[in-house]
């Protein structure tokens, strides 16, 4: 009987940041991130008319996932939609954002709609992982509770404006716009309390095993 030598090849040692994201805490710099805020009395029947999704049913701190097609069917992009209470937050990638923000505002005729793009406003982080929870109540002083997809206003004096219930980085945990004079600071005091900087390589394994699509990459405007 003939032997042979079978070889089994060992995978790589995970790096520190995705053992950091899976078992611990992990931030991400969001700098792929675009926001614009709708406000005015008609913004959620203005955006139920446009988007995929039954965004006139959300309450203050409810979101969801959503679509801008055009006439024809075609994507423009994909959006997240949160409402605030007093204005709605539309997070997207940020080479989306501009084309967004003009095909609303052209539909804008009567109704009582106002839009403003806040990309440069706010820096967007990422906070993820099973210690995502807790490093949040520490850094802003209170727990905070939030159905998937819902935000609402920090009402902190961390510099954190709006924090979202998140996992469009395919690991849950929360999105985060600090504002872009103090986000720094902010992001230094992430790191001095454990969590592990994501670089994009490793965020991009995440999105990828979490089966999260990603606007023109896995999905553009041919998709119908």
């Amino acid at each position: 009987m003939s032997q042979h030598n079978i070889t089994v090849s060992t995978p790589p040692p995970a790096s520190p940041a995705y053992v950091a994201a899976r078992h611990g805490v992990a931030f991400f710099v969001r700098a792929d991130r675009g926001y614009v805020v709708v406000s005015g009395a008609d913004r959620l029947s203005f955006l139920h008319a446009l988007l995929t999704n039954d965004i006139a049913r959300l309450g203050a701190g409810a979101g969801c996932y959503a679509a801008l097609l055009t006439p024809n069917g075609r994507m423009v992009t994909d959006v997240w939609v949160h409402e605030l209470g007093d204005a709605t937050l539309l997070r997207l990638g940020a080479e989306s954002a501009p084309t967004l923000l003009a095909r609303l505002d052209a539909l804008v005729f009567s109704e009582d709609v106002q839009l403003g793009d806040v990309t440069t406003a706010f820096r967007g982080v990422s906070i993820v992982g099973p210690g995502a929870h807790a490093l949040m109540g520490t850094m802003l002083g209170r727990p905070v509770e939030l159905e998937p997809h819902g935000a609402q206003r920090a009402g902190s004096d961390s510099g954190v404006a709006i924090i979202v219930r998140s996992d469009d980085l395919g690991v849950e945990g929360y999105e985060l716009l600090v504002e872009a004079g103090r986000a720094a600071t902010f992001f230094g005091e992430l790191e001095s309390r454990g969590a592990v900087s994501l670089d994009a390589a490793t965020a991009e394994v995440l999105r990828v095993e979490g089966g999260i699509p990603k606007f023109h990459q896995d999905m553009d405007e041919n998709v119908i």
